[in-house]
């Protein structure tokens, strides 16, 4: 996260939705639009499911675009990452 704040220094969500809320568990996407501190666009959509069981989180899985990501973030885009 910290180096996402290096490039990406206004960072906040511009959308939550929560899509299922039960006693139990949560899904929801929440997405951000931004511009990196080299000018490129950081436009990303994240999605997560909770659930929980007797007050303890029993499952966390959160999915994001890492192609995206590493476009807007790494110098040479998706060529910084290592075959």
């Amino acid at each position: 996260m910290i180096a996402l704040l290096r490039v990406v220094p206004d960072f906040g969500f511009d959308t939550v939705d929560i899509l299922i809320e039960t006693e139990d568990q949560v899904f929801g996407e929440w997405s951000v639009e931004r511009t990196t501190t080299t000018g490129r666009p950081f436009s990303q959509t994240y999605a997560g499911r909770l659930v929980a069981e007797n007050g303890k989180i029993k499952l966390l899985r959160e999915s994001l675009d890492l192609v995206r990501a590493a476009r807007a973030m790494l110098p040479n885009g998706v060529a910084s990452i290592p075959a």
